[in-house]
């Protein structure tokens, strides 16, 4: 009875699925009847039909089956069923993806709205809705971070619904998706099209500043890898922030514009300028005490403290709640303290103090306390007020016990009392209360050394002949020490030992010596270490052991007496030696030369009447050549020098170098091959004619059977030349050419030539545009003209073509042969150039032109006419202002001059000037002080985007470290040219060593430095090509100046061609003029070979030429020799037991 249940239909249908499972198949099908018949609204119809459908396939009855799920099957297909069931679906994919309420956002789940997705397109009957559901499943990847099947779809999403509502956020996405994968260029492809899109329309307050936003990141900002990328990136930024200036991203790009240019070190001035203007446009942006407190680090880094302050504490004070105060509070302090250690580090004494003393006022508990307190007492020691320096230190001991720096503090006082007061008993004591490390240690050994014996003996330089000479002792805890001195044969020590050095290892005590005397240390108290310098009565030039011996130690010192110095410049081709009178500043001549090899003395010799002594070494001594030292003496009067030239070449090595051509790039099997080659010897660093009259020229197959074998004559300009017809049944592949000397085989040139059974081009495809270069998003109107080459159109051809990476497509050339086509740069994103290829049906050869895309419409070149100058001079920079076709235009422009000084670059000055018609224009300026400076020029192309040059050069200071400075202008010398090099010396006068090497010494000379400039007059002729360099030495006693620079010179044959005619018929004679001329405009003698050539043959292969600049113009590398000289002399004893 069914009637005491409220859903009868649900109980009928239970009662038929229990009849079904019991097998009752007969009652089973009479219950799913009944509610069928009975119950037409329920929703159980259709799971009895299916019931009734199992049943009947289990009883057999196929018929009456299949006509039941036939209807069922009919109902379900009806669209409004299946539109019914997708929009479900829809409806719950839409309210758990893409929720942009911050509050409800947590309810995205996009891999489940995915299945829902996906479900409602499968079900169908979507409508309008399809490309919705197709645009969301592909958005369901991205965010999903399936950035490939997300690409996959948004692709196949363009080419489904081109006329879709979601063309420009599938473009935008899509960009998303191709800067995730790694692909800036073809993400801002998708971006550009969606600006593009849109500024047909409406704008959008949504995508299109995310569009801008986005463009500027594809270009890596706010990390840009370069300057180019900052420029380009940042204009969209611009363009976001002037369009749509409430939009968040406007504020994000704001601020993350100096953050890009905060990533260069040379454009921290215009980073603080973007962050003080997004700070002053958004002041209640989340990001604006970060742009503050930036501009506080900024200002730090470039050691601007005080400016830094002020920041921070603008920071404190307006932002008081925010996350990073704390920090900043912190950052304050590090400012405060930084700003006291570069005051030290100046040593700028005075306001050091007052700011270290403020500091201790200010943070009482500052860790950093013990280190400033330290610094305090420093100062005072520095200034010699030992007294206060005691008491500051004393008090750090007091305050901070235990801390390392009051052990440090307790150490320096000790230094105080025994190195300035000399009470050695209390600066030991002090010495055993410092217990931290590393001063424990310090302190320790000290002790040890205060207590222990110890003797030392030094020469500190070279005595002259008209000088008494002196040695610097110094004794600790010994009271008497007798002193030795023994005269040395310095030329037999030299040939024994091959050093003047290691005299200790002589047991000279047991030799009588020259002059023996006992002395006393006056006023001897022990721990106290005694200096004296020690004058000795030794009249004659020569070599002097001193010895110096205690009871219980011994030292010894090597004493020179003479007025002679040597400069050697050697490496294992070549030896130079220069002997100098240093006393009269003259060359030595007659000095006797000894030179070794570290084991013994390979060769003696004699200075020339100006003091030099050149020598080349023979083939035997090259390769073992790795150590020499080298002796002088005249007279009693010596000087030394070792030097290394293990690293160093003979550069005596022949190479033969050949540049080999021949009249086509390809042959075919029969065709006549006509070759030449220019051959020479490398040899001494010189490029020479080689010594032959003739060379065997030999032509092998490609199979390596020779089918050519002459002698040919090898001309007076160094070069041979020939024909040959090649066999018909020749194979192909590549021939080889061999041209030797016929007695000496080391002589030996090969050069490999193409033999092909090609087809020449008869047709060859020429592009025009209507402009040579573009700007980004500008149209480029190409037309494609094929022609045969012998003139004729190629009219009604199939042309195919591609542009960039798009697919080939065709179409059909006009009846002159042409295609105008139109590109829009915006499709192809910003890049350097847009490539094109097209080919013609039929055709082997594709050719190729490349579009050039404009980021900046011009540049700056900077020629300053030195790298060096002085600090009255005033320095004029040559600037050149060229567009995209290298000619000259008028531009604005703006100059600055900084000095680094203290890490810091300073502006000194700047001007605005413009460059004239042609694009040339000059910037002066004169200087304050010496130091590196560099020139900073900036302009503003018509896109908005600055063009920057920067050129840096050095102005001497009136004190530099080097005394000795080659001057000259910034171009290469011409050959046959005078020098005009200038030697510049700040207070150093004598005679100097002049050397100009190329691979070997070219020349070597004296000049006498008598004023601060002195020209160096040689001309350059042949051996200065292609490069050399100039050294200038002068040997004073304390020190060697030495100065040097490379050269280039410009040389070789240029040549210029003239024809009767431009224009010529079959038949006719070309009549070709030839002049040769040397880099002075001089006409030469010269050889030359002239090719005419099928072009077609060309369109195959090219020229096949290389570059004979690279075969016989090779600059040569430095440094080419190791140098040495006598000069400082220092002789250190080795204190050792007796």
């Amino acid at each position: 009875d069914l009637d005491n249940f409220s859903r009868k239909d649900q109980m009928l249908y239970l009662l038929g699925r229990a009849y079904e499972e019991d097998k009752q198949f007969k009652k089973a099908l009479s219950i799913f009847n009944q509610v069928i018949e009975k119950f037409s609204d329920s929703k159980w119809i259709n799971k009895s039909y299916f019931r009734k459908s199992r049943i009947l396939t289990k009883k057999k009855q196929f018929p009456k089956a299949y006509s039941i799920l036939k209807s069922q099957l009919l109902r379900l297909l009806q669209r409004d069923r299946r539109s019914k069931y997708s929009k479900i679906y829809l409806n719950l994919a839409k309210e758990i993806s893409f929720i942009k309420d911050k509050k409800l956002k947590g309810r995205n789940d996009y891999k489940k709205a995915l299945v829902y997705y996906q479900k409602a397109v499968e079900i169908g009957s979507l409508k309008e809705n399809e490309d919705f559901a197709q645009y969301r499943i592909a958005l369901c990847y991205y965010k999903l971070k399936k950035y490939r099947q997300s690409k996959r779809l948004l692709e196949e999403f363009l080419r489904k619904y081109p006329e879709s509502g979601f063309l420009e956020e599938t473009h935008f996405y899509l960009g998303k998706v191709e800067h995730q994968l790694g692909d800036p260029y073809k993400s801002r492809t998708h971006y550009l099209k969606v600006l593009k899109k849109k500024e047909s329309k409406d704008q959008d307050e949504n995508l299109s500043p995310k569009t801008l936003y986005y463009l500027g990141k594809s270009y890596g900002l706010a990390n840009p890898r370069s300057e180019e990328q900052l420029d380009l990136g940042i204009q969209y930024w611009r363009q976001l922030i002037k369009r749509f200036p409430k939009h968040k991203l406007a504020a994000q790009s704001a601020y993350e514009i100096g953050l890009s240019y905060n990533h260069f070190h040379h454009l921290k001035k215009e980073a603080v300028q973007e962050f003080l203007n997004f700070i002053h446009l958004y002041p209640n942006s989340k990001n604006a005490p970060l742009a503050l407190e930036s501009i506080g680090i900024i200002h730090l880094d470039q050691n601007q403290f005080d400016k830094s302050l002020d920041y921070y504490q603008q920071f404190l004070k307006t932002y008081p709640n925010h996350r990073s105060w704390q920090s900043v509070q912190r950052q304050i302090i590090n400012v405060k303290y930084q700003k006291g250690q570069y005051l030290f580090k100046l040593k700028k004494y005075r306001e050091t103090r007052k700011v270290f003393q403020a500091f201790l006022k200010e943070y009482p508990i500052e860790p950093r306390n013990a280190e400033i307190m330290y610094l305090l007492g420093e100062i005072s020691y520095i200034q010699k007020d030992y007294t206060e320096a005691i008491k500051k230190w004393e008090k750090l001991h007091s305050k901070y016990p235990d801390n390392v720096m009051a052990h440090k503090a307790l150490y320096s006082i000790a230094k105080i009392y025994l190195d300035k007061k000399f009470d050695f008993e209390m600066g030991v004591e002090i010495l055993k209360k410092v217990k931290s490390n590393p001063w424990y240690r310090k302190a320790q050994n000290k002790i040890q050394t205060l207590n222990r014996k110890s003797l030392s003996l030094a020469t500190r330089k070279l005595f002259f002949s008209t000088e008494k000479p002196t040695v610097h002792i110094q004794t600790r805890n010994i009271e008497n020490y007798r002193i030795n001195i023994y005269r040395l044969d310095l030329k037999e020590y030299n040939n024994r030992h091959q050093i003047l050095s290691d005299i200790e290892q002589l047991d000279i005590l047991l030799i009588k010596p020259d002059t023996m005397f006992d002395k006393k240390v006056e006023g001897y108290q022990k721990h106290k270490l005694f200096k004296q310098d020690l004058h000795l009565h030794i009249k004659e030039p020569g070599a002097y052991i001193i010895s110096i011996s205690s009871d219980t130690l011994k030292a010894s010192t090597l004493l020179i007496i003479s007025d002679l110095g040597v400069f050697v410049q050697a490496n294992k081709r070549e030896l130079l030696v220069f002997a100098k009178n240093l006393r009269k500043e003259t060359g030595e001549p007659k000095a006797k030369v000894y030179v070794g090899n570290g084991k013994k003395v390979i060769l003696e010799g004699e200075c020339d009447e100006r003091g030099f002594f050149y020598y080349q070494f023979p083939r035997k001594y090259k390769v073992n050549i790795n150590q020499l030292t080298v002796l002088l003496e005249k007279d009693g009067h010596y000087a030394g020098s070792g030097l290394s030239t293990k690293n160093f070449s003979s550069y005596d090595k022949t190479e033969y170098s050949g540049y080999i051509y021949s009249d086509k790039p390809v042959y075919k099997p029969g065709d006549r091959l006509s070759y030449k080659g220019i051959l020479r010897v490398l040899q001494k660093g010189v490029l020479k004619r080689i010594k032959q009259n003739q060379m065997k020229v030999t032509f092998s197959s490609p199979s390596g059977k020779k089918i050519y074998e002459k002698k040919v004559k090898y001309s007076s300009y160094g070069t041979v030349n020939g024909s040959l017809v090649l066999p018909k049944t020749i194979s192909t592949g590549w021939a080889k050419l061999r041209i030797e000397g016929i007695k000496n085989k080391e002589i030996l040139f090969e050069k490999s030539f193409e033999i092909a059974q090609y087809t020449k081009p008869e047709k060859e495809i020429l592009f025009e545009t209507d402009k040579v270069a573009y700007f980004p998003r500008d149209k480029v109107k190409l037309k494609f003209i094929a022609k045969h080459l012998f003139g004729l159109p190629a009219s009604g051809k199939t042309l195919f073509y591609k542009i960039d990476r798009d697919s080939y497509k065709s179409a059909k050339l006009n009846e002159n042969g042409e295609l105008d086509l139109t590109i829009d740069t915006v499709k192809y994103g910003q890049k350097s150039a847009i490539r094109i290829h097209a080919y013609l049906e039929g055709g082997k050869k594709t050719f190729t032109k490349s579009v050039p895309i404009i980021i900046r419409d011009f540049s700056i070149s900077l020629h300053p006419q030195k790298t060096i100058y002085l600090g009255d001079e005033v320095a004029e920079i040559t600037v050149t202002t060229l567009n995209h076709l290298l000619r000259g235009l008028s531009k604005s422009l703006k100059a600055r001059l900084y000095l680094m000084k203290d890490d810091q670059k300073n502006l000194m000055s700047e001007q605005d000037f413009e460059t004239d018609a042609n694009g040339e224009g000059k910037v002066s300026f004169a200087f304050k002080e010496g130091g590196t400076y560099y020139i900073y020029v900036e302009g503003v192309g018509q896109n908005k985007i600055p063009v920057r040059k920067t050129v840096y050069f050095r102005v001497l200071k009136k004190e530099e470290k080097s005394k000795l400075f080659l001057l000259s202008e910034n171009k290469p010398f011409k050959l046959g040219n005078p020098s005009n090099i200038v030697l510049y010396s700040q207070g150093i006068t004598g005679l100097a060593l002049v050397t100009i090497k190329g691979e070997s010494i070219i020349s070597h000379r004296t000049i006498k430095v008598e004023s601060e400039k002195t020209l160096i007059p040689f001309e350059i002729d042949k051996r200065f090509v292609p490069n050399f360099k100039l050294s200038v030495t002068l040997m004073k006693r304390d020190r060697i100046h030495h100065t040097e620079k490379q050269f280039q010179v410009d040389s070789g044959i240029r040549v210029k061609m003239e024809t009767n005619k431009k224009v010529y018929n079959p038949g006719e004679t070309i009549i070709l003029k030839l002049k040769t001329h040397d880099v002075m405009g001089k006409g030469i003698s010269a050889e030359s070979s002239v090719v005419l050539i099928d072009e077609g043959v060309l369109l195959l292969t090219g020229t096949r030429l290389s570059d004979i600049k690279s075969y016989f113009h090779r600059l040569r590398h430095y440094p080419s020799h190791s140098e040495s000289g006598s000069t400082p002399y220092k002789y250190l004893s080795v204190t050792q037991k007796r």
